[in-house]
This record gives C-alpha cells, structure tokens and sequence, in this order.
C-alpha cells in the first residue's frame, strides 16, 4: 500500500457504495457488492464529505481543524489512519496527484 502523508490525494468510491448522513454527522456507507455497513463520526463524516480527489489530506485536515478540537498532528495522523482504513476496505482511493 501507498504511504500516505499530508500532500496525498484521497477521493471516495461514489459508484461503489451508498452513503447517507444521519442527524447526528455520523454516517452510514454501504457497500453493495459485499452487502458492509460501516458506520463513521462526525469528523470522519466531514472527512469523507471532502474527499473528493482533489484536496489533499492536509487540506482536509486544515478544514477539519476549523471545526473540531486537535492538535494538527493527531488530526493528521488519525486522518491518515482512517483513510488508509478505508482504502483497504475499497471504499477510498488513494494518489499523489489529483484524482478524476
């Protein structure tokens, strides 16, 4: 697996899942093909609301940081462990460039 880091690029599998965010943040994806549920909180909700291919996970952090309490490494670090999380679990994708 790709090293992940601040300046890599993480997008979400729209056309791989199904995705709807409760009235509390947290959000509930859905992946068909292997019938998953994962269930996310508030922050990884934001995270995974702008993880559109184009922002990297500094940016997304940067964001994140506007909104909720944390250092900017442990927002860094938690960040890069849910997205590395999710990419094993095929509903991320991860680059060092921008993601179409």
């Amino acid at each position: 697996m790709t090293l992940l880091s601040a300046e890599t690029f993480i997008r979400r599998l729209d056309d791989e899942v199904l995705y709807q965010r409760g009235f509390d943040s947290a959000t509930v994806i859905i992946k068909p093909d292997s019938n998953r549920r994962f269930v996310i909180n508030p922050v990884a909700s934001t995270a995974w609301e702008l993880a559109d291919g184009q922002r990297t996970i500094g940016e997304i952090v940067t964001v994140i940081r506007a909104t909720y309490e944390g250092t900017p490494e442990t927002v860094l670090q938690d960040l890069i462990e849910w997205a590395s999380n999710m990419a094993a679990q095929k509903l991320l994708t991860i680059s060092q460039s921008p993601i179409i």
